[in-house]
């Protein structure tokens, strides 16, 4: 049996266990996003086209199921395609396989189109689920399994300060561009410099506050 059937088996098995007595009619978000991102991985790490486009074609028949929100999909998605696209396009526009490597197979389109494939539909199944259901919907539903509580914390509290160091970033860029008079690049890069430095700074100061307010907030699983 192949990797792609085994896969599909233990699935339906997780699943026939999960809702045997139960009248649940969407899947549970922390079973649907952990099967997610195993396909995920799986498709990612595969160098066969069969397990990238059974990725595609199992985001393709939930989504109509869990209805993803159009907009946060629309821009994942766009993400993907973009980071397939830009080292992908030298594929077409150098010509690799012709006269540097004569014996390639196969040709440079294909070659393109198997490459974006690969990007775009192999985390589909992992946006699916965090576009459908929400990163706090499930945490919530991962944090009901015993393993992946630990997880949830984590990262949880990495978002968190995900957040914090990109306001601060743009609250310190924002303060020093106001202050130049003449742009060049060598200053722009200077700024930049500067700037993650005492964001850095910044964040080692309130970090021990940020662990302190975190933990107070938790009540298990932390």
């Amino acid at each position: 049996m192949s990797i792609l059937g085994k896969f599909m088996e233990s699935l339906s098995r997780i699943l026939d266990e999960a809702y045997a007595s139960s009248e649940r009619t969407t899947p549970h978000p922390g079973v649907f996003f952990t099967s997610s991102l195993a396909l995920t991985f799986i498709s990612a790490l595969s160098n066969t086209p069969s397990m990238w486009f059974a990725a595609g074609l199992y985001s393709a028949m939930w989504a109509p199921v869990l209805k993803p929100r159009a907009r946060a999909f629309l821009a994942a998605t766009g993400l993907t395609l973009l980071l397939g696209l830009v080292p992908a396009l030298p594929i077409l526009l150098l010509g690799v396989d012709q006269g540097k490597m004569p014996n390639a197979s196969p040709p440079a389109v294909v070659s393109l189109v198997l490459f974006v494939s690969r990007v775009v539909l192999s985390p589909m199944p992992t946006i699916i689920a965090v576009t459908s259901f929400g990163w706090t919907t499930i945490a919530q539903g991962l944090s009901e399994l015993r393993l992946a509580g630990r997880f949830v914390s984590r990262a949880n509290f990495f978002m968190l300060n995900t957040r914090f160091i990109a306001s601060v970033f743009a609250y310190y860029l924002a303060g020093r561009e106001s202050r130049v008079v003449v742009k060049s690049n060598s200053l722009s890069w200077k700024l930049l410099a500067v700037t993650l430095a005492d964001v850095i700074a910044k964040f080692t100061e309130v970090s021990r506050d940020i662990v302190k307010a975190y933990e107070s907030r938790c009540i298990r699983g932390c």
